[in-house]
């Protein structure tokens, strides 16, 4: 599979030229979601490990007779002051500790199979867009060799038609192929601005960066089957199963 791009005809100095690998990983670091669902993971792993943490004790302090010093205890001041100072230690019972760490863990699964599936869908858009950035580019090369052809050919019946040796016909034909021709030359233009836009932002770059994929030919193996544990959606499912099953318990 070749990614090799030329993403503007004439480059700018600020051009940004990653080989595919480098492509791929600041796709995987920067592409819209990526980042987000990478940090609710994160997060959902935490939650998991506080669901195995007892709770802190909670520390209570109370005071009777404040004001009446004197009526309950027969000592003036502060020092007749009663009260109690409590410290509460929650112990959870009926295996309510059991079913908050099997959902903390479904949870983080959940978040960890989201997270691998936006990665997945990330890599496959970054592919698509290099190859329609690709596409685009090459198709309006082409489309601009059509029109300069077109050109030189109508200039000539121009010539031709003003010596009598052509028909006025067949140059205005011309004249409205090389105008259909534009047409389509501008149309593709603005094809190719909105692929090569579409470019900068799935790598997180500033809108009107020039991108430049590059890498070399090479042969794609065939992969591996996963087995069903890895793959994303079943693992999604079963977490998600689980989590239900934590939270009713």
């Amino acid at each position: 599979m070749s990614l090799v791009l030329m993403a503007l005809v004439a480059l700018q100095a600020d051009t940004v030229r990653l080989d595919a690998s480098s492509w791929l990983q600041q796709i995987e670091q920067s592409a819209p979601g990526v980042q987000a669902a990478r940090l609710r993971s994160d997060a959902a792993s935490q939650r998991a490990a506080q669901a195995r943490a007892w709770r802190n004790p909670s520390l209570s302090f109370q005071v009777d007779n404040v004001g009446a010093e004197r009526e309950v205890t027969n000592i003036d001041g502060w020092r007749g002051v009663e009260g109690q100072l409590v410290m509460t230690v929650p112990l959870p019972v009926g295996g309510d500790r059991g079913a908050a760490i099997r959902q903390g863990d479904a949870s983080a699964r959940v978040a960890e199979a989201n997270a691998e599936m936006m990665r997945g869908d990330a890599i496959v858009r970054a592919v698509a867009a290099v190859a329609n950035a690709r596409r685009d580019t090459e198709l309006l090369q082409q489309a601009r060799s059509e029109l300069a052809t077109l050109e030189r050919l109508a200039d000539a019946l121009d010539a031709q038609a003003d010596a009598g040796r052509a028909s006025l016909g067949d140059a205005g034909r011309a004249r409205l192929a090389v105008s259909v021709a534009r047409e389509r030359v501008a149309a593709l233009a603005g094809a190719q601005r909105a692929s090569l836009e579409e470019l900068a932002l799935m790598g997180g770059y500033a809108p009107g960066t020039a991108v430049v994929v590059g890498g070399p030919m090479c042969r794609v193996a065939e992969p591996e089957a996963p087995s069903t544990s890895a793959v994303p959606e079943r693992a999604l499912a079963e977490a998600r199963t689980e989590t239900a099953r934590a939270s009713l318990d």
